[in-house]
């Protein structure tokens, strides 16, 4: 009796942790000028301690896969790619879904001071997708985002 209550209660402990550390996943798609629907299954960056680590200490993402800042409200929001280990697209977004900017394939810092990037319109959301990525779905500032509830 005492075991079964040992190994049910380490099954719980299991489960609470894989159910703790289980990363919120949405999808949200593109849609370029032609119409074409580009689906992202995206993490979402929704605290202040979330957008600080964002992509950081990451060697692998996946082809359709990013990470969707959400901000409080609209700005002209900075980034930087301190401790990113892979080229990024940044996907500056407004609040209504339209797609107000875009730095191309941004080069991961190796430099003790690092670039900053900032949009040149407000926006409300930033996507972070491999480098390249926007240009290889022909995805361009003006370009509408369904957020899909987010």
């Amino acid at each position: 009796m005492k075991v079964k209550l040992i190994v049910g209660f380490a099954l719980i402990v299991i489960l609470l942790l894989i159910i703790i550390n289980m990363e919120v996943r949405k999808e949200i798609v593109l849609v370029n000028e032609n119409g074409e629907e580009v689906e992202v299954r995206v993490e979402i960056a929704d605290t202040f301690e979330k957008r600080k680590i964002g992509l950081m200490n990451r060697s692998y993402l996946g082809e359709d896969d990013g990470m969707l800042f959400i901000f409080e409200r609209e700005g002209r929001h900075s980034f930087w790619m301190k401790d990113t280990l892979i080229p990024l697209d940044m996907i500056f977004i407004s609040g209504e879904g339209r797609i107000v900017d875009i730095k191309y394939n941004v080069r991961p810092c190796e430099r003790l001071v690092c670039e900053i990037f900032t949009t040149l319109e407000a926006a409300k959301y930033v996507l972070e997708v491999n480098g390249g990525f926007s240009e290889d779905r022909n995805i361009k500032v003006g370009d509408m985002v369904v957020l899909n509830g987010i």
